[in-house]
């Protein structure tokens, strides 16, 4: 794999679990002020994403068709998917 292809999947791979970890960490300590605050960056920075997108012309769209798909689409769902498990976990005292 050369360099191109390792870092159009290392990165989105990165925020992935990187996001993921954060999210389960301080989901399974039920602290929802972070875990709101990560929502809201989240809403605001794929919101600013689709605002500049839709102001581009031509191939200068294309940067932000990468953002949202290199780093909004997987740190959404690693929020989303680490902060549930994190509360779940929390919930079932036994696998602690």
């Amino acid at each position: 794999m050369d360099i191109e292809g390792l870092f159009l999947l290392g990165v989105p791979l990165t925020v992935l679990v990187l996001s993921g970890y954060v999210a389960f960490v301080f989901g399974r300590d039920r602290n929802r002020r972070v875990l709101g605050g990560m929502c809201a960056l989240w809403v605001v920075f794929t919101g600013f994403m689709f605002a500049a997108l839709e102001g581009a012309s031509g191939w200068d769209g294309l940067i932000y068709i990468f953002g949202l798909l290199g780093f909004s689409a997987p740190g959404g769902l690693g929020s989303l998917v680490g902060g549930i498990l994190g509360w779940v976990k929390k919930d079932n005292d036994k696998y602690a």
